[in-house]
């Protein structure tokens, strides 16, 4: 299991107070991930939204997270946004280009 965090991982702006309580519930693989789903890419360039728990399964293959969101409308929130601030700055959908490493 791989799991990389984007330098400045994204949470929609009702919850920025909240991001450091998340990352931190995150790592400490806190009950509380089941209500938590991250924005993630991987190398195939595509955005996808899971459970956090979900990454935590030894079998998950190598993510980086995006973003955060409390539950899955705000995850589907959050992703919405990306995908428009991505394809309104660069004309295309893809991942890898426009959140660099």
């Amino acid at each position: 299991m791989s799991i990389t965090f984007y330098e400045d991982v994204r949470v929609l702006e009702k919850d920025r107070n909240k991001k450091k309580k998340m990352l931190n519930a995150f790592h400490a693989k806190k009950p509380r991930l089941a209500t938590i789903y991250c924005v993630t890419d991987n190398e195939a360039d595509t955005l996808e939204l899971t459970p956090a728990w979900n990454l935590l399964q030894p079998e998950y293959p190598a993510v980086r997270v995006l973003g955060l969101a409390e539950n899955r409308n705000d995850g589907l929130d959050l992703l919405t946004q990306i995908v428009e601030e991505m394809y309104a700055q660069t004309g295309k959908l893809s991942p890898r280009t426009y959140f660099p490493s």
